[in-house]
């Protein structure tokens, strides 16, 4: 088992690395919005939409990595990738409207809910 000091600069590192997947995954998001913005094709902008999905794909993974460390004291590197990913959340959603209004279909990740399918019993 890892001691405390042993785990730090891993974890340091995780956050480290979160915090520039993040930047890249904003990066594409601007991206997207710009090409949005242009009139770009459905069929030109896939390639782009691809590469936002693998991206926020990594950004999930290290996230889960970050969750399987300990915790340290690193609240000041948390609170900027929670305002980076604030960011990248409202380009998302704004993409995503903007998309929607062209009619351009895209797969969005469903909710979880409990026990949907299921009736209340009488």
């Amino acid at each position: 088992m890892q001691t405390a000091a042993q785990t730090q600069p891993q974890y340091a590192e995780t956050l480290s690395a979160l915090g520039a997947q993040c930047a890249q995954c904003i990066d594409v998001a601007q991206q997207v919005r710009s090409e949005l913005h242009s009139g770009i094709s459905a069929a030109d902008l896939t390639p782009l939409l691809r590469q936002s999905a693998a991206q926020v794909t990594r950004l999930q993974q290290g996230i889960h990595a970050l969750s399987q460390q300990q915790p340290q004291e690193a609240c000041e590197e948390i609170r900027q990738l929670a305002e980076q990913m604030g960011t990248l959340l409202a380009l998302e959603e704004g993409n995503h409207k903007v998309l929607a209004s062209k009619g351009l279909p895209i797969n969005r990740p469903r909710p979880y809910r409990y026990g949907a399918a299921r009736t209340p019993r009488s």
